[in-house]
């Protein structure tokens, strides 16, 4: 069975140039190494802070995973 991590971060909030969320799941390896037989693929999603639209982003991409 395959072993996937959504990491997810916001994007900027109001005026700010960047969101320490969002730089922190940019940088992550797109794989972790469980042990000898098993690596983790990670999903990594940026989602907007304004209004709902963080579950219209994110939705499709837990589904996906099922």
């Amino acid at each position: 069975m395959p072993i996937n991590i959504v990491a997810t971060g916001f994007d900027p909030f109001l005026t700010n140039r960047s969101n320490p969320s969002q730089q922190s799941v940019e940088q992550m390896a797109d794989s972790v190494k469980i042990d000898e037989a098993n690596t983790a693929t990670v999903a990594k999603l940026v989602l907007p802070t304004c209004c709902h639209g963080a579950w219209d982003e994110l939705e499709p991409l837990v589904e996906s995973l099922k």
